[in-house]
């Protein structure tokens, strides 16, 4: 995972922005007992979160690849007694088969080589009748209503195709779950939005994917510097709008 793009700051100004779709996946794990795990928890504030929202005798659990960011998690999580934060890869999670009553993973899916065998591992690692909920950005969907049109498509392409390795992680994610056996599928969109340039910079990296973009020869030096700057005095007009979808999907075991 590209530690330029995915730090401390660009979760928790993200954070900021998906407070609803967030209640809505917390919400099948909530009524649970047993133990709900996070794959990708990040610093953790997901986990602790459902830990202070769900059922007492709920242990809930984050892992995620990556120790620095499984250590700022257990900074963050203060006294909260059901928590518990794992280093683990998504493909070989620390936990024995039908362990979990429960399990979510938020903007996971499109940094996989290999989805169909993190989906199995799911499979696996669920008991019957758990549900497990995932959240995907939809990089496909990345608006802007400012700037060129040419660059605006240009830039939806790369960030499907380069920015992430699974970039149409989220329009595959019902036919990846229906393969690894999972069934009462439903599904859910959240469109996102900000008139403010400063935020969609610190959420979408969209300076940083330009900037990958001219160096890789996408775009030239000329249409980058007049796309920012096109964003830039919309922003100062506050008529500067950029939106993205992020999909919702809850199944069961």
């Amino acid at each position: 995972m590209n530690t330029h793009l995915y730090n401390p700051d660009y979760l928790r100004e993200t954070q900021k922005l998906l407070e609803n779709m967030k209640q809505d996946s917390y919400g099948p794990l909530l009524s649970r007992s047993g133990k709900i795990a996070d794959i990708g928890c990040g610093v953790g504030a997901d986990v602790s979160n459902m830990a202070k929202l769900g059922a007492k005798d709920c242990a809930f659990v984050g892992v995620d690849a990556d120790q620095g960011m499984i250590d700022q998690a257990n900074l963050n999580k203060g006294d909260c007694s059901n928590v518990q934060f794992l280093v683990g890869n998504a493909d070989t999670l620390p936990f024995a088969e039908a362990e979990l009553s429960g399990l979510r993973a938020e903007r996971l899916v499109q940094h996989l080589a290999n989805p169909p065998r993190v989906f199995g591992e799911f499979y696996r690692v669920l008991k019957d009748g758990s549900p497990v909920v995932i959240v995907e950005t939809d990089w496909n969907s990345v608006s802007f209503y400012n700037g060129d049109l040419q660059t605006v498509q240009r830039l939806r392409e790369y960030l499907a195709a380069h920015q992430v390795k699974n970039g149409n992680a989220a329009t595959n994610l019902i036919h990846d779950l229906e393969t690894a056996g999972f069934t009462d599928l439903r599904i859910r969109l959240y469109p996102l939005t900000t008139h403010i340039l400063e935020q969609c910079m610190a959420t979408l990296r969209i300076d940083y994917a330009l900037t990958m973009m001219e160096q890789k020869g996408h775009i030239t030096q000329e249409a980058h510097r007049t796309f920012l700057d096109a964003l830039q005095q919309a922003d100062s007009r506050g008529c500067f709008v950029c939106s993205i979808n992020l999909v919702v999907v809850t199944a069961m075991k």
